[in-house]
């Protein structure tokens, strides 16, 4: 069920940082995020945007991709709480992050608010 909910997501991120693994050289990331809203929320979808040591988009866990990765957390997340997730070996060669949101929200509810208009380009980042 789609209400009419903000343009911008009650999800804020409030750090991402890339961590390296024990086991091999794949990267973890580690998302703390907040939720600002005042409801409770169910399910999330994050993505979030690397790029490697020579300014281009980082690879996956596969050696194949284009700097984006998406994960998603089923934990609930209360109205002005914080937590913190881990995703392991999602890269083999980020080396930064330049963006990190949540791109889909389903509230306990039942509503579900989902990104609209996607303004993001790596293009138009690693330019600047």
């Amino acid at each position: 069920m789609k209400e009419n909910l903000p343009l911008n997501s009650c999800i804020k991120i409030i750090k991402a940082k890339l961590v390296k693994n024990h086991y091999s050289n794949h990267k973890d990331i580690e998302i703390t995020y907040k939720n600002l809203g005042k409801k409770n929320i169910k399910a999330i979808k994050f993505e979030w945007f690397c790029l490697n040591s020579f300014n281009e988009p980082a690879h996956g866990r596969h050696f194949y991709g284009e700097g984006r990765f998406r994960e998603n957390s089923t934990e609930l997340i209360k109205s002005n709480e914080t937590k913190t997730q881990y995703w392991e070996d999602f890269s083999t060669d980020a080396n930064e992050i330049i963006k990190t949101r949540a791109y889909y929200i389903v509230y306990q509810d039942g509503t579900i608010w989902e990104l609209v208009e996607d303004d993001f380009s790596f293009n138009k980042t690693i330019q600047q």
